[in-house]
């Protein structure tokens, strides 16, 4: 009769110990000797399952060393939870929660773990597989683990592990959590804020972090495959419909690195003030590589065309190429998706701000976040000098306030917040980071007048 206990059971909600039995079948032909030693433990039901057999099998001679001995193993554990909000339940108030958005997921989760080989060897391994079935509409996540942790060394204190693994996504929805669009943020740096003055240096390429366990370097290699068998669904209160993406990755350690192809499928949302189609957008990183390819196309219906947006390049130094049916001007194109006007109809104000926006993405100014902002933000202006190649933006934000972004998109960032208070008031906060050289902020409480 087998009894094991474990101080870490006593927690609530867990079995303080788990009972089997231990088999021992040995046979004896002369000097030749054979055993088999077999533990099961007793299927556990609680609000979780448990199960798990442990098999060694040994056959020598007496009159040799016992290193001599043939031994094989074979351990098999399996852990299943059938309702995942007893393990949410189970994990509030730690340090492991679970966190939104799948804590309000239901259905079942499996674990099985595997090992055999000789236990002589300095080489062992695990192979595990995870599947879980969870949903909540609109919710989904049905996925699929497995893979193998290699240990070699074992037996010394220069082991190190290797672990290789696939995570397929079968049917996978996630709604976001809600954002709102508000006012403008605070007029004072939050003190936990880092800065990157603050913050200590990165390690050097090629040179990241051991992983640690217990206070002592892990010398781990890792490589995950993540793949989606049916695109990955987001919702989000910001965008009408799901958004759909395809993954096709791998990741690895040392260095911290992914690789493959993001595939973002057909939606719709808001841009230049109209709804627009996303018709595809593809992101590619090579192995080793360190930008992010883009080959994307916007649909832009308007009145007066209907607008194609070739989005190339990548994700630091987007191309952006306009296309139209009717065919327009390159600056044409530009004056209606910003202002919704053509150029007869702009101020000498927006006809700058034309000129600016059509030079900025001729020298790739912008990045692809910058290039949101401008599709989802009323713009009232836009500043570009080709010859420092510093980009601004001024835009307006709900509530009134006036918002102002200059860049260089390398080392100079600026950022100027203003709001009227009143007939001759008006507040005004800057911040103004130059770099390593130097990092200020500001704000004015102003009084003016016009004549």
């Amino acid at each position: 009769e087998l009894v094991l206990s474990t101080p870490a059971a006593r927690r609530a909600g867990l079995k303080k110990a788990a009972t089997g039995k231990v088999q021992l079948n040995a046979g004896l032909a002369g000097s030749e000797y054979r055993a088999v030693l077999k533990a099961d433990i007793d299927p556990i039901k609680a609000w979780y399952e448990l199960a798990g057999d442990f098999v060694v099998r040994a056959s020598g001679r007496l009159d040799r060393a016992l290193k001599t001995a043939s031994l094989s193993h074979e351990l098999r554990v399996s852990a299943k939870v059938r309702r995942f909000e007893d393990l949410v339940a189970f994990l509030h108030g730690t340090d492991y929660a679970v966190p939104a958005p799948i804590h309000i997921l239901k259905g079942p989760l499996s674990l099985a773990l595997e090992s055999r080989g000789d236990p002589h060897s300095d080489a062992q391994a695990v192979h595990y597989a995870f599947t879980s079935d969870l949903a909540s509409p609109p919710q989904r996540l049905d996925l699929r683990a497995s893979g193998d942790l290699r240990v070699s060394s074992a037996w010394t204190p220069q082991r190190s592990y290797e672990h290789a693994g696939e995570l397929v996504l079968k049917e996978v929805a996630l709604e976001l959590p809600r954002l709102e669009i508000g006012g403008g943020p605070n007029v004072f740096i939050d003190k936990r804020i880092k800065t990157a003055g603050a913050m200590p240096s990165p390690p050097a390429a090629g040179k990241a972090p051991a992983a640690r366990l217990g206070g002592r370097s892990l010398p781990l290699r890792s490589r995950l495959v993540l793949k989606t068998e049916k695109p990955l669904i987001l919702l989000s209160n910001l965008i009408k419909g799901p958004v759909p993406a395809a993954l096709d990755m791998s990741t690895t350690y040392p260095p911290v690195e992914a690789a493959g192809r993001i595939s973002i499928g057909r939606f719709d949302v808001e841009l230049f003030r109209r709804s627009a189609t996303i018709d595809h957008l593809n992101l590619t990183r090579a192995s080793g590589g360190k930008d992010v390819a883009l080959e994307g196309l916007i649909r832009y219906k308007a009145p007066a065309a209907e607008i194609s947006i070739l989005i190339l390049g990548t994700a630091a130094k987007p191309r952006i190429e306009f296309s139209s049916v009717p065919p327009m001007k390159r600056e044409d194109i530009i004056a209606l998706l910003i202002f919704g006007k053509s150029p007869d109809e702009l101020d000498s104000g927006q006809t700058a701000s034309v000129s600016n926006t059509g030079a900025a993405l001729q020298n790739r100014a912008f990045d692809l976040a910058s290039l949101y902002l401008f599709g989802t933000t009323p713009i009232e202006r836009v500043g570009y000098d080709p010859a420092t190649k510093t980009a601004s933006v001024k835009l307006r934000l709900p509530g009134g306030a006036r918002l102002e972004i200059g860049s260089d998109f390398e080392k100079s960032r600026e950022l100027r917040l203003r709001k009227q208070l009143g007939a001759h008031w008006a507040i005004q906060s800057e911040v103004s980071d130059q770099g390593q050289q130097s990092m200020s902020a500001a704000t004015f409480l102003e009084w003016f007048i016009r004549y």
